[in-house]
């Protein structure tokens, strides 16, 4: 802000740079990890949920059976 009390365009981009720069630190050094992590989990969770619903649906599913006379 400048000495008047009025904010300039300059100031709020300044502010704008600083807050969305890259940050350096654990999160950043550790973020390759978390998202191979992630990557799994949700695999995992997918193939989960294919074959609880293939399992749910076999055991609902009518068997018909055909007999030729």
């Amino acid at each position: 802000m400048n000495t008047d009390g009025q904010v300039k365009r300059e100031d709020i981009e300044e502010e704008l740079r600083a807050v969305l720069a890259t940050p350096d630190g654990p999160v950043a050094s550790a973020r390759p990890r978390i998202l191979g992590i992630a990557v799994v989990v949700v695999a995992a969770v997918s193939v989960a949920a294919y074959v609880v619903g293939r399992r749910a649906g076999r055991q609902r599913s009518t068997v018909v059976e055909v007999r030729r006379v």
